[in-house]
């Protein structure tokens, strides 16, 4: 399965276009990624094993995943940007989430918001 996250933003008032929902970020991961990231994040909370946590992250192979949570972290905050998470069998890419996001109402669209 693949997991998306998409970074929404949504025009001020103060902007020419206001109210105007466009893509900022779009990250494709899968079931096994995810995985991999876990088993690290419960190896460094493990109280037995006390390893550090970029030893976890190298060890199981998910530094990349953590810094693009990191990543997607710090943007959507400083951007005050929505993260939408959504799960799909197969692929999609950069437009079909950039035409879903214009399209969609923000009620809709908060239904895939999370807090990172």
């Amino acid at each position: 399965m693949f997991h998306y996250l998409v970074g929404a933003r949504i025009d001020g008032f103060n902007s020419p276009n206001p109210g105007e929902k466009s893509l900022d970020f779009f990250f494709e991961y899968t079931d096994q990624d995810y995985k991999k990231w876990k088993d690290a994040h419960d190896a460094s909370k493990n109280e037995l094993w006390k390893t550090k946590v970029d030893e976890a992250l190298n060890i199981f192979g998910a530094q990349p995943l953590h810094q693009i949570f990191n990543a997607v972290s710090i943007r959507s905050r400083c951007e005050n940007l929505m993260v939408l998470h959504y799960e799909c069998e197969f692929e999609l890419d950069r437009e079909d989430f950039d035409t879903y996001i214009k399209v969609s109402s923000i009620k809709e669209l908060e239904k895939a918001r999370i807090q990172i």
